[in-house]
């Protein structure tokens, strides 16, 4: 999991890897807060960071995939839980295969990978704005990079960009870096993950664009 976290603010956010020290601080805060809290439901924790759209803080915990598959009972790669620490509200989020068309938003060069899905679950206190929002994971060229206001430092080729939409706007750009060498996490082999799942949507020419837009 250890994805560093950029928003367009400057503020970094590192994901640490449970059965590291901060991680198990990191729970610990989440579960003063969150009586319902069960750490075996996750393999890592972010450093808290004021959330773009929600504006509070939050932490961002990658939930295990075993467990998110029964919930939603779907196929599912990648998936979270915010939670909100001023406002003791959360949701569960899945990162899913984007398979629709390019939504309006979107600079031509960009190709998009795949799009969060929100949940509120049941008897855990949601606020609105948690369900009115996506995150739109994608690479683009450093053309179009240089126009979004992140810190393009250290780029490497595990390191995604997405953007917070909401109405089909966006609110706001991030960048996802893995700087993790011996990692195994979701950035190191997004384009693994996404060729298995378009092939199981039977969605190869997505695989066949991203091989010739360079992507790969």
């Amino acid at each position: 999991m250890p994805d560093t976290l950029f928003k367009q603010d400057g503020v970094k956010s590192l994901s640490n890897d449970k059965g590291t020290d901060r991680a198990e601080e990191l729970f610990d805060i989440v579960k003063n807060k969150f009586n319902w809290f069960d750490i075996d439901q996750y393999r890592g924790a972010s450093e808290p960071y004021a959330h773009e759209i929600l504006n509070e803080e939050v932490i961002r915990c990658c939930a295990n995939i075993e467990y998110v598959r029964k919930a939603v009972d779907k196929d599912v790669y990648v998936a979270h839980r915010i939670f909100g620490m001023d406002s003791g509200t959360s949701y569960l989020y899945t990162t899913d295969m984007m398979l629709d068309d390019k939504p309006s938003w979107a600079h031509e060069d960009m190709f998009i990978i795949s799009e969060t899905n929100h949940y509120e679950e049941y008897k855990r206190p949601c606020r609105p704005e948690m369900l009115s929002f996506k995150e739109y994971f994608f690479v683009a060229s450093l053309e179009v990079l240089s126009t979004l206001n992140l810190n393009l430092e250290n780029l490497n080729d595990d390191t995604l960009f997405s953007a917070l939409v909401s109405n089909n706007e966006v609110i706001s750009y991030r960048r996802y870096t893995n700087f993790d060498d011996a990692s195994q996490g979701v950035l190191a082999n997004w384009q693994v993950i996404y060729t298995l799942a378009a092939r199981k949507a039977r969605r190869m020419d997505l695989v066949r664009e991203m091989y010739a837009k360079g992507f790969a």
